[in-house]
């Protein structure tokens, strides 16, 4: 599979921080030619959320009528379905990397990243796994730095003239509203762009690691595990890592 123009080494350094090549025509595409792909995508969490929903309604039927038994099946079925959703929408991520880095249909995607999960299956886990804490984390310092904003608002603007009730509600929207605001900056505007970026790089590691050989020699060894034993031996005089027998191509 070759990579698409705009995703090649030539553009590598091309455009200023947020603009770059890659990054543009990946939102172009996902907004026109392969706007189907994603929503077809979406589809299918769709339909899983629905599946469990209905089945979250029938639970709480059989808990009214006293059917325990039924609600006990019917919790037991909705953990099993939200296993399956959370697999379905984290396969679904790498598919939507496969149609914005190489124009693929869902499909084709998907067949894509199972063909990914054999060849670099434990990089995926272990990424996951590595990342998702530090986005939660980065999510908490979020909310925790906007209820303090909010917080530090209230102080700045004063309560005079409000009665005690008044001066704690209005404390309350301040701080409540300065939390969401610090969350949801944190999580749509930091988290899910690291994280679509760390899905892209191995991605396209996996699939044409010589790509970023030629680009970035040292992040394409850290990717390989590869560590240069003497900066004296492995860089040139610019300070760029040499070829020092790092691992095949393949994955």
């Amino acid at each position: 599979m070759s990579i698409l123009v705009d995703f090649s080494p030539g553009t590598f350094g091309n455009g200023c921080f947020g603009c770059k090549p890659p990054v543009w025509w990946g939102l172009l595409r996902a907004c026109t030619f392969s706007f189907g792909s994603i929503a077809f995508g979406s589809l299918l969490l769709a339909i899983m959320r629905t599946i469990i929903v209905v089945v979250q309604y029938c639970a709480r039927r059989a808990e009214a009528s006293g059917g325990m038994v039924a609600k006990c099946a019917c919790c037991c079925l909705i953990c099993c379905l939200k296993c399956i959703e959370s697999t379905i929408n984290w396969l679904t991520e790498y598919a939507f990397v496969y149609v914005a880095v190489y124009g693929l249909n869902f499909c084709s995607s998907g067949s894509r990243v199972f063909s990914l999960l054999g060849k670099a299956g434990a990089k995926a886990v272990i990424q996951t796994s590595l990342i998702t804490p530090l986005m939660w984390m980065a999510s908490g310092l979020g909310l925790a730095s906007g209820c303090l904003c909010g917080w530090g608002a209230h102080e700045q603007v004063g309560s005079d003239g409000l009665s005690d009730d008044a001066r704690k509600l209005q404390l309350g929207v301040a701080i409540v509203s300065g939390g969401a605001v610090g969350y949801l900056v944190m999580a749509l505007g930091v988290n899910v762009v690291i994280g679509a970026g760390c899905k892209t790089l191995l991605v396209c590691f996996a699939e044409d690691p010589e790509h970023l050989k030629d680009i970035d020699p040292e992040l394409y060894a850290a990717f390989s595990g590869k560590c240069v034993a003497a900066k004296d031996e492995g860089t040139t005089s610019t300070g760029r890592v040499k070829d020092v027998g790092l691992p095949p191509a393949a994955v």
